[in-house]
C-alpha cells in the first residue's frame, strides 16, 4: 500500500463518523491526496468534506495562464484565492462546531483546531506569493 492510500485510510477512520451528507466526498479527497503527495489541511462535518492540497508555487499555473476553475477560469491568484477562501469558510461558519480539521505536513497525519486554519492558510498564501514576486524578479515579469 501506497503512502498516500495509508494516510487517507488513517484520515477516513477519523472522520466518517461524523459525515452526514456527501460522503462521496471522501472518494475526491483520497485522489487529490494520492496524486498531490503534498501537505493538505481536510476538514470534515456533517456537510461533507474540504481537502486543500498545499501544493508548492511551481504547480499553480505560469503567470498570466487562464485555467478553468469553479465556474469560469482563472489565473493563478484566483486559483489560491478560492484555495484560501474554502478554508476561511470553514474556519468562520462551521454551525455547532462540528468540524473535525487534520493536517497532514508530509510526514505525519494530526488533528488540529480550527483556530488553527486561518493562521495556517495565510502563512500558506504569504509564501506562495512571495515565491511569485522572486519568480517575477528573477524573469523580469515585475
Amino acid at each position: 500500500m501506497n503512502k498516500a492510500l495509508e494516510i487517507f485510510n488513517e484520515l477516513e477512520k477519523k472522520v466518517l463518523p461524523v459525515i452526514e451528507e456527501w460522503k462521496t466526498d471522501l472518494k475526491i479527497d483520497r485522489d487529490m491526496i494520492a496524486l498531490a503527495d503534498v501537505p493538505f489541511i481536510h476538514a470534515a462535518g456533517r456537510w461533507g468534506t474540504l481537502c486543500e492540497c498545499l501544493v508548492e508555487p511551481d504547480q499553480y499555473p505560469a503567470a498570466g495562464v487562464k485555467v478553468p476553475i469553479l465556474f469560469g477560469k482563472g489565473d493563478r491568484s484566483c486559483v489560491l484565492g478560492c484555495r484560501i477562501s474554502g478554508l476561511e469558510y470553514i474556519a468562520e461558519r462551521d454551525e455547532n462546531h462540528s468540524a473535525i480539521v487534520h493536517y497532514w505536513n508530509g510526514s505525519k497525519l494530526r488533528e488540529i483546531s480550527k483556530d488553527r486554519i486561518i493562521p495556517m492558510a495565510r502563512e500558506y498564501k504569504r509564501r506562495i506569493e512571495s515565491a511569485w514576486r522572486r519568480e517575477g524578479v528573477k524573469y523580469g515579469t515585475i
